[in-house]
């Protein structure tokens, strides 16, 4: 199971862990010690009333879950979610760079590309709201710029 991320209520950075919905509200359980297992967490968390488990409300909108695949400019290290604004490019060619929102539509995440470059060259064009490729196989990531929820103006040439 992949983890989600959201941004509290109180419009602080984004909180990562596992989504809980209830009467129309989004959470994020975030577990302060890692050694507790995922599975069955909101169970655990209740059931246990364990101050290591902590329930975070977020804006439903900022919901997002991980994708599996990791962003190439930090060595890997960093989770790429849905929501991001991203750089992506085919692995087998990485001149031409597509700019993108992370999207999930069940079951696949896609890269939903708004604008492309050739490196080198200054001109860039917007290649169509409706253009959305598979995020996996021949793609990469190649670096998150933002995402939508925090960095909006990046959408926009």
């Amino acid at each position: 199971m992949r983890p989600y991320r959201g941004i509290p209520i109180d419009g602080k950075d984004f909180v990562f862990g596992w989504l809980y919905k209830c009467n129309d509200k989004a959470y994020i359980l975030h577990k302060h010690d890692a050694t507790l297992p995922d599975y069955n967490l909101v169970r655990y968390a209740i059931h246990h009333e364990d101050m290591n488990v902590c329930f975070i409300e977020v804006i439903p909108e900022t919901v997002g879950q991980a994708t599996g695949l990791k962003d190439k400019k930090d060595k890997g290290e960093k989770e790429v979610y849905e929501g991001d604004i991203a750089l992506c490019s085919y692995k087998e060619t990485t001149d031409l760079i597509y700019r993108g929102v992370i999207t999930y539509t069940p079951p696949e995440f896609y890269l939903a590309c708004f604008w492309e470059s050739i490196e080198g060259v200054e001109d860039s064009y917007d290649v169509g709201a409706n253009n959305r490729s598979l995020i996996r196989g021949e793609w990469q990531v190649d670096e998150i710029i933002g995402t939508i929820h925090t960095h909006p103006e990046l959408i926009k040439k």
